[in-house]
């Protein structure tokens, strides 16, 4: 069994494996992730898969984490890789957010329900759906929902509609303190209001126009997940859009929209171990990121109100946690248990 080299590793990326799978106890085949023909020692990818053939990547993933309905992880696996990204180049690799949101999530359906506590109200969800695009910009890249879930309020029957936001480690890994971002979104009728709004000062965040250019640059304060605020506003103004056109991508997304759904909006993070680590500026990698969040979500829900969409559009006060999913009977397999909760180093596995 091929265990990981972590003195290779970049420190950043070394506490990230070390926290998630340093146990001596780790039996899961990986081998190191091949770029440009040569292999990088800071990623890691599932042996018996492929960057390159869908049908042995997912029929490999299958095997590893012994898979309890082959028929329904294949649909979703094909969703997964068909966003506008390269997702099927990255979704084997160890640290994979796709992956990580297809394992938890695949399996939705009305023969295993999934029940849900958000904002202190239980939802039941039979269906999940992955990838799926919202306009954001005309002629700009659409909003890549990483998963959209179907169900119904648990005590009202009323269905609901709840668009996912997904991270595994991009919180802790990806942070700076500054991002290009197209000016368009400066001057559209929904993320104007957001960008041009004291709730960026509030973040920590500033806009620094450049007369001429593409793009203006957002500024933080101290070193944070600039992407993920960016990300969220995109996202924000593709839930928008949606609920402005008559004609929906799906049709059980579409049947719950005309039945009346109500329609959140929200972000969920694997923050077991991967939440403690410290970024540049000595917080949490969670703390810091989830600081932000709450300032933008109330921002948009402020502003949901004030364009009366608060009665169909909800943005989570909070950010969720795929550790309410540890002890789960909706999640079948024990691998994935296992190996997204069971595999790091002692002091990580108690957090």
């Amino acid at each position: 069994m091929k265990m990981f080299e972590f003195t290779s590793m970049s420190k950043k990326k070394r506490e990230l494996y070390e926290c998630m799978w340093g146990s001596p106890e780790f039996d899961f085949p990986v081998e190191k992730t091949l770029y440009r023909d040569s292999a990088t020692p800071n990623s890691y990818t599932f042996s018996k898969t492929s960057a390159d053939d869908k049908d042995v990547c997912r029929d490999g993933l299958a095997e590893i984490f012994k898979i309890a309905n082959n028929d329904l992880f294949g649909q979703k696996f094909k969703q997964s890789i068909g966003g506008s990204g390269q997702e099927l180049k990255r979704i084997a690799t160890v640290h994979s957010s796709a992956l990580c949101s297809l394992l938890f999530f695949y399996n939705v359906s009305k023969e295993n329900p999934y029940t849900m506590e958000i904002e202190g109200e239980d939802y039941i969800f039979t269906y999940s759906c992955f990838e799926y695009q919202n306009k954001v910009i005309e002629n700009r890249n659409p909003s890549n929902m990483d998963v959209v879930l179907v169900g119904i309020h648990k005590n009202t029957g009323k269905p609901v509609v709840f668009f996912v936001e997904s991270k595994f480690s991009e919180y802790y890994e990806r942070t700076g303190n500054q991002l290009e971002i197209s000016v368009e979104y400066l001057s559209n009728k929904y993320s104007e209001a957001i960008y041009r709004s004291n709730c960026m000062g509030d973040m920590g965040l500033h806009i620094v126009e450049q007369p001429g250019n593409i793009n203006f640059i957002l500024m933080s304060d101290e070193i944070c997940y600039v992407e993920g605020i960016k990300q969220m506003i995109s996202h924000y103004v593709g839930v928008r859009n949606f609920c402005d056109v008559s004609v929906k991508k799906d049709e059980i997304i579409a049947d719950a929209v005309s039945d009346g759904a109500r329609i959140l909006l929200g972000e969920i993070l694997f923050t077991k171990g991967i939440g403690q680590l410290p970024i540049g500026n000595g917080k949490k990698a969670l703390d810091s990121y989830q600081e932000k969040y709450r300032i933008l979500a109330k921002k948009m829900n402020n502003q949901l109100g004030i364009d009366g969409m608060d009665n169909q559009i909800t943005v989570l006060s909070d950010i969720l946690s795929y550790s309410q999913f540890q002890n789960s009977s909706c999640i079948k397999e024990e691998q994935i248990k296992r190996f997204y909760f069971e595999m790091g180093k002692d002091s990580c596995r108690k957090v």
